[in-house]
């Protein structure tokens, strides 16, 4: 997935771990759209994608997952269409 490097907002992100990390293992990591919607701000409409990420052990166990919410403005919007 191609974002802007400019112009999106940081809205949220959590992290957790089902055990701790250690040091030198081998970790899969990966990342999943989870959804998208829009809602009107103040001035116009704005995105908000979420993105699942996934660190599994080489057996498939997790190990931990992130979630990510980015803010999309209208203008960065009009940006990508660009």
């Amino acid at each position: 997935m191609k974002l802007p490097s400019k112009g999106l907002i940081h809205g949220e992100q959590t992290f957790h771990y089902e055990r701790p990390l250690l040091v030198e293992e081998e970790i899969y990591c990966y990342s999943k759209v989870e959804k998208y919607y829009e809602k009107k701000g103040s001035n116009d409409q704005l995105g908000f994608l979420v993105i699942k990420g996934y660190g599994e052990e080489p057996s498939g166990e997790i190990i931990f997952t992130t979630t990510q919410t980015i803010i999309i403005t209208e203008t960065v919007r009009k940006a990508m269409i660009e």
